[in-house]
């Protein structure tokens, strides 16, 4: 599933890494992607962008420099399961985007 309107709901949440907010982006789970693809956007969480002298967590997260693959593959289902959970309790769930059941949270 592809959705901009869910990929900018989750940008607009705080870092699932470090807290900051208002410069998370769209970060996809690394779990069950292969090369050039992406997983579906309900498998996403917010991860701050780099700043200038700052690498952000998106791109940490990416390269392995944030986390184990095997702490990344723990947490992942974690913070995709509390992404929707905050979006689903601000009531701005996207018209026509399926919401998983409660503690289903649609991940691999």
């Amino acid at each position: 599933m592809r959705s901009e309107a869910y990929r900018r709901l989750v940008a607009s949440l705080p870092c699932m890494a470090c807290g900051v907010p208002g410069l998370s982006q769209c970060a996809h789970a690394n779990t069950g992607k292969g090369m050039g693809l992406k997983v579906c956007d309900l498998e996403s969480f917010p991860l701050c962008s780099d700043r200038p002298g700052t690498p952000g967590c998106h791109s940490l997260f990416d390269q392995g420099a944030l986390l184990s693959k095997a702490a990344r593959r723990a947490i992942e289902p974690a913070w995709i399961a509390d992404t929707q959970r905050r979006i689903t309790a601000l009531g701005l769930w996207p018209a026509g985007i399926q919401q998983p059941e409660e503690g289903a949270a649609h991940v691999r």
